[in-house]
């Protein structure tokens, strides 16, 4: 039997095996393959969906009588066969875009050309979630496949469950997180859009001890401990060529204001004369909490000063398309500064022309910039 050290699927292929050792017509190895099965039903519940199917086809091929399996030997299928049919059953598409809150999806949705009302119109269900499909042209023509959804809850888990599923229904090239974020006023205004480098898991670190002279002995001191980064692969496309990085974001602008026009204007703040939003790419910081009390601008100017945005779910998202190998990028636009004020009705409104700001630059990358795999 197999030791403690050895993991649950291969505990399965070790039961599976035994189970074929017994005769199921042998009435004297009933209980022994009962004992069998039911340590192998016991494992099984623990495992994840690929390799649950491939246990459970090995022990059913098992657990038939030997003159079959050399009679009929292709019934034994390998793990290879059963990702590429779980593969091939997936809905190939293009691009695949998260939300968070309604206000970003319905803004994401006028990106990209769907008709007024269609929050309420997903084009598909799949367990909790709601699927939109949509389109993105290129300049050359190409047509991109774009399903979008919508997360629900804050905070990183449910975003990374929340991807993993979109990734069980759905084979995509390319994962991207459209919404809005704090940001440290020493560098970016309301409306400014941040497009991630990378992504910085603030409260991945370790609190530490620490002595303070003259006054109480020790004090717990969140030091740098071990933070956690996740560099955007996708960096150097965007900012290759610094002058098309900037027409770039002018196009998003046209496409923000023909938004506008399909969407209710009391959803607007009132905007500036002189209101011109600014493309950035750096950090965007990311952990469980809603900064709300100015502490973004002081992790600025203490822990890392490529940070141009605050957020709760690029954590939990980058880190699941990570592992699943599939490229990622995070566009977020800038409604608040993480301060007290950030909860007043008007400042409020800059939430939905925040959120238009990253939807309109999102869709303008995929249409100038993104290069899908099949025209590659």
């Amino acid at each position: 039997m197999p030791s403690d050290k050895e993991s649950e699927l291969d505990a399965c292929r070790v039961l599976a095996f035994h189970l074929g050792e017994h005769d199921p017509h042998d009435p004297r190895q009933f209980d022994k393959r009962e004992v069998i099965l039911r340590n192998l039903c016991w494992r099984l519940s623990k495992l994840d969906q690929v390799d649950k199917l491939e246990a459970m086809a090995s022990s059913w091929y098992n657990s038939i009588p030997i003159d079959l399996r050399q009679k009929f030997p292709k019934l034994n299928v390998s793990r290879e066969e059963i990702e590429k049919a779980i593969e091939k059953s997936k809905k190939k598409r293009d691009v695949g875009i998260i939300t968070v809150m309604d206000s970003e999806l319905d803004a994401v949705l006028l990106a990209l050309g769907k008709e007024k009302g269609s929050l309420e119109k997903e084009d598909s269900w799949s367990g909790p979630f709601r699927y939109w499909e949509c389109v993105a042209t290129q300049e050359d023509g190409v047509r991109l496949s774009v399903v979008v959804t919508l997360v629900g809850s804050p905070t990183n888990v449910p975003c990374a469950i929340c991807v993993e599923h979109l990734l069980t229904v759905y084979s995509v090239d390319l994962l991207v997180l459209v919404g809005i974020a704090a940001g440290p006023p020493q560098k970016v205004r309301l409306g400014d859009v941040i497009f991630a480098d990378s992504v910085y898991d603030y409260e991945h670190v370790r609190l530490e001890v620490r002595k303070i002279w003259r006054h109480l002995p020790f004090s717990y001191h969140k030091g740098s401990g071990r933070p956690k980064y996740v560099p955007n692969a996708l960096m150097n496309e965007l900012t290759s060529d610094r002058e098309l990085y900037t027409q770039h974001f002018s196009r998003s602008r046209i496409l923000h204001d023909q938004c506008v026009q399909r969407t209710k204007l009391e959803r607007l703040p009132t905007l500036p004369g002189n209101y011109k939003p600014e493309f950035h790419h750096g950090t965007i910081a990311s952990g469980e909490k809603l900064i709300a009390d100015g502490s973004l601008g002081k992790m600025y100017e203490r822990i890392d000063q490529q940070i141009r945005a605050g957020e709760q779910e690029g954590s939990g998202f980058s880190q699941a398309a990570v592992h699943n190998k599939v490229k990622w990028c995070i566009f977020r636009g800038i409604s608040d500064y993480g301060d007290p004020t950030k909860d007043h009705p008007e400042k409020e409104k800059w939430q939905f022309e925040a959120a238009l700001n990253a939807a309109s630059a999102a869709v303008t990358f995929l249409q100038t910039v993104w290069k899908p795999a099949h025209t590659e």
